[in-house]
């Protein structure tokens, strides 16, 4: 009867904390993510979390504690639950924030997977030529970029979005934008993405090659090559 007892307490232990562990990760994407909190932001009350995510107030008050002991938020007596003024998501000491920002990243890689080779292949398919012209104008700035130093995720960006406009469908026009900002701001917190440049610079110059030809399935592949190679890239400095 007594171990029965046990093991029931070690299950509503572990549910516990799988329920805060919930509610830590959804408030760490409201504030990392989504940026609906900026660093101190103060916090709606323990109440309102809790019925915002369905959960006890002591659930709540132990997704907190998780959030403080990483640096994100901060708890002042008396006052609430802020975001860190000096919020920093990335630190060589903070293995469980490094984690997640690695689960994220695969995450909207996959994603980006799913679609943007079938954008691009439709993009050589219906793109006009003038479309097509910007498209290569944008791949140039990139590269321009590049050789010059000045490279950032905006010229990045840029070229992306040129190939997603130019499919002509609607819905891959407005999810190329939130991937790809979603991407760069987990890149701009491990300080990664300035230095990831050898990459866009060669497989750039092989989709616009693909692309100038209306080569669909050649412009597809390489696309998906891209993608491999800058997330695997991640991967490999993000291990490191």
């Amino acid at each position: 009867m007594l171990s029965l007892n046990l093991s029931k307490v070690k299950e509503l232990q572990d549910k516990k904390k799988s329920l805060s562990q919930q509610v830590s990760d959804g408030l760490y994407n409201l504030i990392v993510i989504e940026r609906q909190y900026k660093p101190g932001d103060k916090l709606p009350n323990e109440m309102e979390i809790s019925a915002m995510f369905g959960v006890s107030r002591i659930t709540v008050r132990d997704a907190i504690k998780t959030l403080v002991s990483q640096g994100i938020l901060n708890v002042y007596r008396g006052k609430g639950t802020y975001v860190a003024e000096n919020l920093n998501i990335y630190s060589e000491k903070d293995l469980s924030n490094l984690n997640r920002i690695r689960l994220q990243l695969d995450d909207l890689f996959e994603a980006r997977l799913a679609f943007e080779p079938v954008v691009t292949a439709l993009t050589c398919q219906r793109a006009t030529d003038s479309e097509i012209e910007h498209i290569l104008f944008r791949g140039a700035q990139v590269q321009e970029a590049i050789l010059a130093g000045t490279y950032n995720g905006k010229v990045e960006r840029k070229f992306h979005k040129s190939i997603a406009l130019a499919s002509h469908n609607e819905f891959f026009n407005v999810v190329t934008p939130i991937i790809s900002n979603s991407i760069e701001t987990l890149l701009s917190v491990t300080k990664i993405n300035k230095t990831l440049t050898d990459i866009p610079l060669n497989d750039h110059a092989i989709i616009m090659q693909y692309i100038k030809k209306r080569d669909s399935e050649s412009a597809r592949c390489a696309m998906e090559l891209h993608i491999r190679n800058v997330f695997d890239e991640l991967l490999n400095r993000t291990n490191g």
